[in-house]
Order: structure tokens, then sequence, then C-alpha cells
């Protein structure tokens, strides 16, 4: 139902929307004192966060992107300076290239992709663990999901291996997790 909704969404409201989130993103004290932002390449109608991977490179911050390792849900971080180091990659997401510097995720912002989020900061996912594996290791990482406000729910059901995210940023809401949540 939540892949259905943000497949049909307006692609002139989606970008639209996706502005003004990399906007409220972007005016975060967690995105401004990150001096390394770990983020995605939009796809099947994910909040575009193209234009904040932008600025983060204007603002001379390092960017790292995702290259998947396997198909068993393990992925890795590698540094970009721009969208020409990006190739064709696992599931037709662009993904950076051979050659580049694998980052150790550490002190930065990670934007999160999901399918829905639930106020609680639980998210879901495509399935794979990708994410879930990646969250559970990343001290001193904010973790944010830019999302469409459509995405979120009251109560997602979620399992013992589901990360959360410490933030959802949507166009109408900032959402930040509780540690009583947890």
């Amino acid at each position: 139902m939540l892949l259905t909704a943000r497949k049909n969404h307006d692609s002139q409201q989606a970008q639209k929307k996706s502005r003004g989130i990399c906007e409220g993103i972007k005016a975060l004290r967690e995105f401004q004192d990150a001096a390394v932002i770990y983020g995605y390449i939009p796809v099947r109608g994910e909040v575009d966060v193209r234009s904040l991977l932008e600025e983060a490179f204007r603002q001379e911050k390092r960017v790292a992107l995702p290259r998947c390792l396997d198909r068993r849900g393990h992925m890795a971080f590698f540094e970009i300076r721009s969208f020409s180091d990006l190739v064709p990659g696992a599931f037709h997401i662009p993904e950076p290239g051979e050659g580049l510097k694998k980052m150790d995720v550490r002190n930065g912002v990670m934007l999160v992709p999901g399918v829905g989020y639930d106020r609680s900061c639980s998210r879901l996912g495509y399935g794979g663990g990708y994410y879930d594996r990646f969250i559970g290791k990343t001290a001193g990482v904010s973790c944010i999901a830019p999302a469409y406000d459509f995405q979120l729910t009251d109560l997602l059901p979620v399992e013992v291996h589901d990360a959360r995210v410490d933030m959802i940023v949507t166009e109408k809401q900032i959402i930040k997790r509780r540690m009583e949540d947890d």
C-alpha cells in the first residue's frame, strides 16, 4: 500500500515536497555540524535528496554513497566527489564505482530511505536488511529518514532486527526518536 502510494505520487508534487524535506534537513544542527553525509540515490519514488548532496558538496562536506557488496544485505559506503563517480549497480541503483575510498561510517549524518515509518521512528525497508545492519553499527552518526508525510503511520509491524532511525523529516513535520521508546 505504501509503495503503491509512493509510485502513484504526482512527480511535480514529489519534487516540490522533496525540496521542502531537503530544506528541513539542511536547517538541522545535525546536518550543519556534520563533516560527512552518508546519502543515497533515490529510486522508485523515494524522496529526492540529490539537492541536499549537492549542498554538501558546496559546503565541502564529504559525501559517501552505498554500494551493495552482495545480495545478502551487506553494503559499504564509498566517498564520491561528484555524481559522475556513479555507475549502474545492484538492483539497478546507481552506486559508487571501483577505485573510490571506502568510508568507516562514523561522525556524520546518514540519510536512510525506506518504504514507511511510524511515530516511534521505526522503519520499514524493502526487506533486504541492508540499512538495518548498518544503522546498528553507526556510533556518532545521526540517522535521518527523509520521507513524504503519507509514508507515516501510527504503528508499523517491526521485528527485533528492524533498526530505528533517530529522526524522520517530512514536508510537514520532524519526528525525533524518544529514548524511552527504545
